[in-house]
Formats: C-alpha cells, sequence, structure tokens
C-alpha cells in the first residue's frame, strides 16, 4: 500500500524546509530523514503522509525513496523529473541547495506548518543523533535489512504509530488519492 508521489508537490515541501535552512542548503541526508518524520507524523494526525514517496528501510534508517534518487540524480529519475527537480535544487557535496523558491500551492496549511515544525525540531541535532533517533523507530528496527534497501511497508508505519485499527481507513484515503491522481492528473 503506497500513496501517489507527485513530483511538484514534493519540490514544494522540499523548498519550505530548504526556505528556512541557513544559506538555503541543508544536509540531504538530515533532510530525507525530516520528511520521512513528516509524512510519519501526517500519517498519525490526517491519515495520510504528505509527499506520497514510497519509504524504503536503508542501513543508516528510512528515506523516501523518490526524494532520495531525486537528490543523487538517480538513473530511475526521468529526464524531464531531473529537469524540473534542477530547477529548484541542485546538490553540493553532502548538502542539497535551494536554487530557486517554489511556491506551496499544492500544500495545505497543515503540511506548510508540519515541514517547518520538524524543521525546527530536528535541524540543531547531529547527523549521528538523527540516525539514532529513526534508527530506533520500531518499524525502522523491523525492517533493518544490513547493506540494501527494502520497502518498509506502510502497514509498518501504520501500527507503529498506533493506528492499526484504522487501516482500512487509511487504505481507503490510499485510493483516493489514487483516483484523483489519475481524474485530474498530477
Amino acid at each position: 500500500m503506497s500513496f501517489t508521489f507527485r513530483l511538484s508537490k514534493v519540490v514544494q515541501e522540499v523548498g519550505v524546509i530548504l526556505r528556512d535552512a541557513p544559506n538555503h542548503r541543508f544536509n540531504y541526508t538530515m533532510l530525507l530523514k525530516m520528511l520521512y518524520l513528516a509524512d510519519r507524523e501526517s500519517l498519525k494526525e490526517v491519515g495520510q503522509p504528505i509527499s506520497g514517496d514510497t519509504p524504503v528501510a536503508m542501513p543508516r534508517g528510512p528515506v523516501l525513496s523518490r526524494i532520495c534518487d531525486l537528490i543523487r540524480e538517480s538513473p530511475q529519475i526521468s529526464d524531464e523529473q531531473g529537469e524540473y527537480w534542477n530547477k529548484f535544487f541542485e546538490t553540493r557535496g553532502y548538502d542539497l541547495v535551494l536554487k530557486s523558491h517554489p511556491d506551496t500551492s499544492y500544500l495545505s496549511e497543515y503540511e506548510v506548518k508540519k515541514l517547518q515544525t520538524i524543521f525546527a525540531q530536528y535541524k540543531d541535532k547531529s547527523l549521528q543523533q538523527m540516525l539514532d533517533y529513526v534508527g530506533n523507530l520500531p518499524e525502522v528496527s523491523k525492517n533493518k535489512r544490513g547493506a540494501s534497501s527494502k520497502n518498509n511497508p506502510l502497514e509498518d508505519i501504520v501500527v507503529a504509530i498506533g493506528r492499526e485499527n484504522e487501516l482500512p481507513e487509511i487504505e481507503q484515503n490510499r485510493k483516493e488519492d489514487d483516483f484523483l491522481t489519475k481524474v485530474l492528473g498530477n
């Protein structure tokens, strides 16, 4: 079970965080962990993640798969997606840098506030503190797999956040999200 990934919305999410970062740049590993935590908290609070990206268990903790691919300029990303992403961001060393400010038209007020809150809460943590924190989340501990990546099932996150009784409702949210994407487009 996963939600629909929308590149235009994800660009706005990352823009919200980098807009508040010193010099509009931030360590991309920390950023990926923050985006994961924002999705996790949104799922807990409103029954759906912000990004719609697929969480993946990696050796250094969970990341959102396609956002990670965009940052690392992975071959799985289409030229069109890469060009759109690169209008707003560039990777310099281990930092992601904001080149141009995207608007927030695809984000709700709740989502913008959630992203700002997550950034404020974790921005001063060291990378190791962040890795330790997310590495000890129940759904992450359950899905650790050495040096390879593995999908971090949404169901495991739902159980870890205490909403297992609401799996049918969350699955309905996912179906509606998928339907609206098919009808209205990305």
